[in-house]
């Protein structure tokens, strides 16, 4: 795996360890897996993030879940929450930054001038949205189509934080098609084709799937990682 399997053993440092057990139950019509995965992360030199709380639920292509996150250095709050289905994906992000001279020198963070002024060349710019767009757009060959990409800011930033909400849409962009036509599009000029009806039998096995992971800074364990 070259460089991905040098990056994730650097993770795994000597005296950390991953616990993972599953179990199997048979049900009338399925069989029902959980797996519980248990991992010590290394002390950090300086311990950003407070907490991580992220919930997910699956079917096939139909979904929807939710991310926290919380840091300590200084305390900041991210939510997002997001849906999918055959023919729509949808992001919502809440954010609320604190900011910091001397932890955050040179960037957007540092003060309230230099995020507003980093706000109005990107979210705050209607010409930088469309241009992620595109280029996400022209990434997917056109086979997608980003109906709404954009940045608010609820609240003018003071001179101590700011509150920002980004929203994210995407659909295909050929009616009567999902995510599963796209994809096999997308791949077909690299010898893709056919590659739908198993993706769709693939997803049909899979009838629903949970996710759940915690993160706690003081103990810097995800405490557990469970999938259902």
């Amino acid at each position: 795996m070259g460089t991905l399997t040098q990056n994730v053993s650097s993770l795994f440092t000597p005296g950390y360890a991953t616990h993972s057990s599953s179990s199997f139950q048979q049900q009338s019509s399925d069989v029902l897996q959980t797996t519980t995965i248990q991992y010590q992360l290394p002390t950090p030199a300086i311990s950003i993030f407070k907490s991580i709380s992220l919930t997910a639920t699956q079917t096939g292509l139909t979904g929807f879940g939710s991310l926290t996150i919380t840091t300590n250095v200084p305390t900041s709050t991210i939510t997002a929450t997001y849906s999918t289905s055959p023919t729509q994906v949808k992001v919502n992000t809440t954010a609320q930054f604190y900011f910091s001279q001397s932890l955050f020198a040179g960037t957007p963070l540092a003060n309230q001038t230099a995020f507003q002024t980093s706000w109005n060349h990107t979210f705050g710019n209607m010409t930088w949205t469309e241009n992620i767009a595109d280029q996400i757009e022209n990434a997917t060959q056109h086979f997608v189509t980003v109906t709404a990409f954009n940045g608010t800011l609820p609240n003018p930033p003071t001179a101590t934080s700011a509150n920002i909400q980004i929203g994210f849409v995407a659909v295909p962009s050929q009616p009567g098609t999902d995510f599963v036509t796209v994809l096999d599009n997308i791949l077909a000029p690299f010898g893709g084709t056919g590659l739908d009806p198993i993706i769709r039998t693939a997803l049909n096995l899979q009838t629903g799937e949970t996710l759940n992971l915690t993160y706690d800074g003081t103990t810097y364990a995800l405490n557990p990682l469970q999938l259902t």
